[in-house]
């Protein structure tokens, strides 16, 4: 039994749906069915309770309960196991880049789990602008970086690793409720950063599929980052789309602003982990890579990527 499919079903356990542990563990929904079929054939017992047309949460049956313990206990063991092979080791130090957002709102938990884990293993960490990382990439500057941008290329690997999509937010004391319409969102004073930005262009795309060009939007501020984006709605200035990460790391500010949806409009974003194919992966950076994976780290300060996803 591969243990992606153990990971597999935790994830439909925990989310409570295949298509939520779809998103959650970046794959399709039918290899979801069809791994949970094989798994479930192999054990010769069903493991969830399926009904026809169940648009609620999926339950488990008492023999999925019961591989759901042994399933949780196996996966700890294997993460100990390998924690404590690695703290006999060596490891030569690695370099690793990111895009600004994920470095200042993923990389610092992520990275803080892990060093506590894997103390023997050193990392230096980049910073550099989305356009950039994958020339610096190619010139051998690091060995992997992280980045919210669509990466392609015949020698590059690109592997989703952490739903993070952008939300609408205003200021608290707007008392727009919990929805607001497309044509609400019009009328509204609209914060956002320049147009070459990757926030900027998903936001862009996404209205596009709508007919509504960035232009017939209300913009009256624009300012550098995400984080200003944020910071600006916190003061009263607008509205503006963040992403999920920044809102989950900025405790300060989250009591100042509320997060609405907009009706038709959603900005789904994956962040992901680039390597070059051909060059591979030192095995400090192949740990870093498989534990950025990894559920564990997240649920302190991340919840919603452990938990139903919209």
């Amino acid at each position: 039994m591969k243990l992606q499919v153990i990971q597999l079903f935790l994830s439909i356990a925990e989310t409570g749906s295949f298509a939520s542990a779809a998103r959650q563990q970046h794959v399709s929904q039918p290899s979801v069915s069809m791994t949970i079929a094989a798994l479930e054939e192999q054990l010769g017992c069903p493991l969830f309770i399926r009904t026809k047309g169940q648009h609620s949460r999926l339950p488990l049956t008492r023999e999925g309960e019961i591989f759901r313990e042994y399933a949780e206990q196996y996966l700890d063991s294997y993460s100990r196991l390998l924690i404590a092979l690695a703290q006999e080791q060596s490891f030569p130090p690695f370099v690793m880049a990111s895009s600004p957002t994920p470095g200042s709102t993923l990389l610092p938990p992520l990275m803080q789990a892990f060093h506590k884990d894997y103390p023997s293993i050193h990392c230096t960490v980049q910073s550099h602008p989305g356009r950039e990382l994958l020339s610096r990439l190619l010139h051998r500057e690091y060995e992997l970086f992280i980045t919210g941008m669509p990466v392609q290329g015949p020698d590059i690997v690109a592997e989703p690793f952490f739903y993070d999509p952008m939300e609408l937010i205003c200021p608290a004391s707007m008392n727009l409720g919990s929805t607001i319409t497309l044509k609400q969102l019009q009328k509204l004073p609209l914060i956002t950063r320049n147009e070459k930005c990757s926030t900027t262009q998903r936001l862009i795309a996404a209205l596009d599929q709508l007919g509504v060009p960035l232009s017939e939007m209300n913009i009256t501020l624009q300012v550098y980052g995400n984080s200003d984006v944020l910071q600006a709605v916190a003061m009263g200035s607008g509205v503006g789309f963040i992403t999920r990460s920044l809102l989950a790391t900025s405790s300060e500010q989250r009591q100042k602003v509320t997060t609405v949806a907009v009706k038709r409009l959603k900005i789904d974003r994956n962040l992901h982990l680039v390597r070059l194919r051909s060059e591979g992966l030192s095995p400090g950076g192949q740990i870093f890579w498989d534990y950025a994976r990894e559920l564990r780290w997240r649920k302190n300060t991340f919840v919603y990527n452990t938990l139903p996803l919209p």
